[in-house]
C-alpha cells in the first residue's frame, strides 16, 4: 500500500509539473523569443569570459534536463556540480524550476547550498522570472538563463529581457519522457515554419549538434524537415 501511495504520489508530482497552460500564450511563440542568445552542448559548455563580456552579473539555472535527467531524485553527478559551483565565484546563482511536491523537495536535498525558486505560476509565465530576478537583485538585461527548453523555457526568459542560452541535452541525459520529446518536436516544426517564411536570423555555425532526439532536423543542420519521418522517429522512440 506504502509503495502504491509513493507511487501514486509521484505520478501527481510530474502530471502537475508538466500540466501548463502558460505555453498557450501567443507571446511565447514570436519567432523572436523562440530564438536563444547561445546554445550549447551542456552545462559545462558555458563560457564565463564570453558572460563577462556581456555584462553578465547573475544566472538563473533551470534543473531538469540541465543539470540532471527529467525527474532525477538523486544527487547530480559531480561535473554538474562543479560547473555550477565555478559559475556561482563569479556570478549571483539560483536555479528556477517548474517542479512541485516531492519532485520539488528533492531538488532542494541534492542543492542544499543554491537558492531554488519555485512559482505558484509555471514557465514560461513571467512570474517565475521575475522572481527570479528579484532574489538576485538584477535587471533583466545582466542576467543570462540557462534553459534546456524552448517553449517552457528561453522563451519566457527572453519575453522579460533576459539574456537566455540553450542546452540541448546530451544523450548522457538519458531517455527524455514522452511528453518532453514532443514538445521538442512542435518547438522544430515551429522553427521550421519560421524559417521558411524568412522570420528567423539563427546563425547555424553557433548550433550545438550533439543532442539526441529531433537535434538533426532542419533547424539545427539546414535540411529539409520531414515530419513523416520526424514523428516516426518519435512514436519509435516511446517506451511501450
Amino acid at each position: 500500500i506504502l509503495l502504491k501511495s509513493s507511487m501514486t504520489n509521484r505520478i501527481q508530482d510530474i502530471v502537475r509539473a508538466e500540466l501548463n497552460l502558460s505555453v498557450l500564450s501567443p507571446g511565447v511563440w514570436r519567432p523572436r523569443n523562440l530564438q536563444p542568445d547561445k546554445v550549447v552542448g551542456a552545462l559545462e559548455g558555458v563560457s564565463i569570459s564570453d558572460l563577462k563580456r556581456k555584462g553578465i552579473e547573475a544566472i538563473v539555472i533551470d534543473y531538469d534536463g540541465v543539470v540532471v535527467p527529467y525527474h532525477f531524485r538523486g544527487e547530480p553527478k559531480s561535473e554538474k556540480i562543479q560547473s555550477m559551483i565555478e559559475l556561482a565565484k563569479q556570478f549571483e546563482i539560483c536555479i528556477l524550476s517548474n517542479r512541485k511536491g516531492n519532485l520539488l523537495t528533492s531538488l532542494e536535498d541534492a542543492l542544499p547550498s543554491f537558492k531554488v525558486i519555485s512559482s505558484d505560476r509555471m514557465k514560461p509565465h513571467r512570474k517565475p522570472y521575475l522572481a527570479a530576478l528579484g532574489h538576485l537583485g538584477t535587471t533583466p538585461q545582466k542576467t543570462a538563463l540557462i534553459e534546456d527548453r524552448l517553449v517552457t523555457g528561453t522563451s519566457g526568459g527572453k519575453q522579460v529581457g533576459m539574456y537566455t542560452i540553450w542546452v540541448t541535452p546530451p544523450e548522457s541525459m538519458g531517455k527524455e519522457p514522452f511528453n518532453v520529446r514532443a514538445y521538442r518536436l512542435i518547438e522544430e516544426t515551429a522553427l521550421s515554419i519560421y524559417e521558411k517564411l524568412g522570420l528567423t536570423q539563427q546563425d547555424k555555425k553557433n548550433i550545438a549538434k550533439d543532442g539526441q532526439l529531433l537535434i538533426d532536423l532542419h533547424f539545427h543542420l539546414g535540411k529539409k524537415i520531414n515530419l513523416t519521418d520526424a514523428i516516426d522517429r518519435l512514436r519509435n522512440s516511446v517506451d511501450v
